[in-house]
């Protein structure tokens, strides 16, 4: 719904139901039960405006139960924040709900956390520009019945980061991107684990710690045309100079927890994920990019990459891809001879023999009223006992504008490892057209555990323009049009 000032959008669904315990599978009684997910933003003048975004569920099994979301985590969170010219500032609360079966970490209340990012004018400080980035963050657990070193950090964190750019560009097209960084960080925490000693934590730490890096980013783009096609070549290299990073052991790590190494993030300064964690020591980073574009619309896109640790930061988990000197090779491939087909492969490699560690291969084909599409998966993932597996998936699947105001969409999910089988096939058929929408989809579930059965389900929705629409869940297969969902 929109207001003058502002908009909201809510989904929901609740019922009274039996509740079984996730560990024995024993009923806990019939409770209501349901799920809430929303937005609402109002703008207080031109500069600041207020929000939230809701994603509740009253229990970790309803999702997966009435099959109205495949989420693991979910994540809530209230903010005023304002953007004038380059310059944003915000406060946040955060709430999170881990959804994943078995017991799992106590997960943080985040209130408040605040950030501002001010940006110079170009040109303004020695042919550069200036950056002052700086942030606050205080997290509570409500754990309260758990002995100290399981309760999780409650950690209070002040950040500051001054920095400062310029780009360079040579009369032959040499382009040099000189980038500085000065940082530091404070903290107070209570309840740190201790990773020396799983039965005790560190409790009033204070920690102080500073940071310098600087990075100079050169490249130079080959271009030309040919007998229709045009081609750039670019080779991309950065230098990194920092000293050695010695992460102090009480020291809480909040929101430095994962980290996924791949093509976006290879020229990252700091590749770690948050702001707890820093990449420190000294690096040079290679790659090199080539792009070709026909006058009849077919394209092709190869990239590839590697960095070199001089000074290797063993903060990095094994399989990361970046524990040794040498880093895995990063990359994509992306290629479409006209819009009959489209194909997407990105991937990181081993290093020392090539072999895959993560692949997304998408292949999609055909017209409007019948494009199959097929994609692959393939990556290292942790578990909630820290054990690795490697997970092997495939999707199949198709779309068909068969007749108009009408389309069907089918797919398929198949696990190859670690534990193979299928996982969900999902058959939807929709009608849309200037003023409604109606589909109705069909699910097969066969994922099970002991609080949920495998099973099939049929969802129904209806959508008026003007007037918002009703369904049977809150997430499913189709994406209706952004005029449906309850918009003027």
């Amino acid at each position: 719904q929109r207001f003058d000032r502002g908009q909201m959008t809510w989904d929901g669904t609740i019922g009274y139901a039996n509740l079984l315990s996730e560990n024995t599978g024993l009923s806990k009684g019939d409770r209501m039960r349901g799920d809430l997910f929303g937005t609402a933003e109002y703008d207080l003048d031109n500069v600041w405006r207020a929000g939230l975004n809701v994603n509740y569920v009253s229990d970790k099994s309803y999702l997966e139960l009435y099959n109205t979301g495949s989420a693991t985590q979910l994540t809530n969170r209230a903010y005023i924040e304002g953007f004038e010219g380059r310059d944003y500032a915000a406060v946040n609360g955060y709430y999170f709900q881990d959804l994943r079966p078995g017991t799992q970490p106590v997960q943080p209340i985040v209130l408040p956390e605040a950030e501002f990012d001010l940006l110079g004018e170009p040109g303004q400080a020695l042919g550069g520009r200036w950056s002052l980035d700086g942030s606050s963050l205080m997290t509570a657990r409500d754990n309260s019945a758990a002995p100290g070193y399981e309760q999780g950090p409650d950690t209070r964190r002040l950040s500051l980061d001054a920095g400062w750019q310029r780009q360079l560009i040579s009369d032959t097209g040499l382009l040099t991107n000189v980038q500085g960084l000065v940082r530091g960080d404070g903290y107070w925490a209570d309840h740190v684990p201790n990773p020396n000693n799983p039965d005790s934590s560190f409790n009033n730490v204070l920690i102080g710690r500073q940071f310098e890096q600087a990075n100079a980013t050169f490249s130079y783009p080959f271009g030309r045309t040919g007998d229709g096609y045009q081609q750039i070549l670019e080779p991309i290299v950065m230098l990194t100079a920092a000293p050695v990073v010695h992460t102090d052991p009480r020291q809480p790590i909040e929101d430095s927890q994962d980290i996924e190494f791949n093509y976006t993030n290879l020229f990252s300064p700091n590749r770690f994920t948050g702001t707890d964690l820093i990449e420190g020591g000294s690096r040079a980073t290679y790659g090199i990019r080539n792009s070709i574009v026909g006058d009849n619309g077919a394209r092709l896109e190869v990239f590839g990459g590697q960095s070199y640790d001089f000074t290797p930061d063993n903060l990095f988990p094994y399989l990361s891809g970046l524990r040794d000197q040498m880093s895995d090779y990063v990359g994509y491939i992306s290629a479409s001879p006209g819009p009959w087909l489209e194909t997407d492969y990105g991937f990181r490699l081993d290093h020392n023999n090539g072999v895959p560690q993560e692949q997304d291969a998408h292949v999609s084909f055909g017209a409007p009223v019948f494009r199959p599409f097929v994609r692959y998966l393939s990556a290292y993932e942790t578990d909630t006992t820290g054990l690795v597996d490697f997970v092997k998936e495939g999707t199949l699947g198709f779309s068909s504008n068969f007749a108009k105001y009408y389309n069907v969409t089918a797919e398929h999910i198949q696990a190859f490892t670690p534990a193979p089988g299928p996982r969900t096939t999902a058959v939807s058929l929709n009608y849309e057209d200037e003023c409604m929408v109606f589909g109705v989809t069909v699910l097969q579930n066969y994922t099970s555990r002991i609080d949920v059965s495998s099973g099939t389900s049929v969802v129904f929705h209806l959508y008026l323009k003007n007037a918002g629409g009703i369904r049977t869940d809150s997430f499913t297969t189709p994406t209706y049009a952004t005029q449906f969902r309850q918009t003027d």
